[in-house]
């Protein structure tokens, strides 16, 4: 049995390859094959002491939490099966074996504390259906169960690709073949090449420096454009961090420029090749930024430079391009 270690370097290595994320994702889940089940867990690490944080919240409708626990009452996990050769793995309950395994290779947080609020939640999905309607081939989508094929409350959740299955459900299992249980499919959008979760921009760390806005109720910019848009207008006098942005690569695609994931993208020289699918092309480096248009996977699009009188600035939680000419660094 692999260990956590084992598996986060595997995703490493796969990812420093080049390969594809969505085949990083299922082949990553297979190196869980044998992990435990533990009702609400999503990828920590299993001990003693977080079973019997678990035991202590949902214990008495999940008794197997400490059942299954060789070290639960002596708190020593030697001669554990999930203890191999001294290292540790990690425990899911189904929802949480999908949305780590995502999480782990894309960065990407699938929405929903539970399977019904996963599948009800639209920002997680690019496309829903019906298993008797048919899957998508090729593609990584997560399966759910409804007891009478009702869209109201979901019994179960885990990955399927190409008529197999991998799921967390008396630990980490996988099947060659599709049992009859499952009822719908859906299809995360991190897979189709978009992260629709908002999250910040990196923080600069530390911040290239400091400057002092000399305009009047200057426009901090999404990208690096006039005609992009306006986050927030900064007074005159206001001091703000001149800042840097990483995981974002600065590309021309036609006539249009943009920003894109370095996740999603591999970079040789000036040439950009898209390795996601159907990838965002954003007004600036953030996911709550507007999308200009999708570029299909094994596209060559050229890297391109930054317009030399636009400067990316950090103003309190907010961060995006200001115009040069507008202030003074110091």
């Amino acid at each position: 049995m692999k260990n956590a270690a084992e598996l986060k370097a595997y995703i490493a290595s796969e990812k420093a390859k080049g390969t594809d994320l969505q085949t990083i994702t299922w082949n990553a889940s297979k190196v869980c094959i044998g992990w435990p089940y533990v009702f609400g867990a999503a990828g920590q690490e299993c001990t003693v002491a977080y079973r019997h944080q678990a035991y202590a919240n949902k214990g008495d409708k999940h008794p197997t939490i400490k059942s299954a626990c060789k070290g639960f009452n002596s708190g020593i996990c030697s001669g554990c099966k999930w203890y191999p050769n001294g290292k540790r793995v990690l425990c899911f309950d189904c929802r949480g074996f999908t949305y780590d395994m995502l999480y782990l290779v894309y960065g990407w947080k699938l929405q929903g504390g539970g399977c019904t609020s996963q599948w009800n939640n639209s920002a997680n999905w690019t496309a829903k259906g019906k298993v008797s309607d048919g899957i998508p081939k090729d593609t990584l989508v997560c399966l759910f169960y409804s007891k009478n094929n009702k869209e109201v409350v979901w019994e179960h959740t885990g990955f399927g690709l190409n008529g197999e299955t991998i799921e967390c459900s008396s630990g980490v299992q996988y099947f060659t073949k599709m049992n009859g249980k499952w009822t719908h499919w859906a299809v995360p959008k991190c897979v189709t090449g978009d992260v629709p979760t908002p999250t910040p921009t990196p923080t600069p760390t530390p911040p290239a420096g400091k400057a002092i806005v000399t305009g009047r109720n200057v426009a901090l910019r999404e990208g690096p454009s006039t005609s992009a848009r306006v986050i927030i207008r900064i007074a005159t006098n206001t001091i703000v961090d001149i800042a840097t942005f990483s995981g974002w690569t600065y590309v021309k695609y036609g006539t249009k420029y943009g920003f894109m994931m370095d996740q999603f993208i591999s970079v040789s020289g000036n040439n950009v090749t898209v390795t996601g699918r159907n990838v965002a092309l954003r007004e600036g480096p953030s996911t709550n930024c507007r999308v200009l248009t999708r570029i299909p996977t094994g596209k060559v699009v050229q890297k391109a430079d930054l317009p030399k009188d636009w400067e990316y600035i950090r103003y309190g939680n907010k961060e995006g391009f200001m115009m040069k000419e507008f202030i003074k660094e110091g």
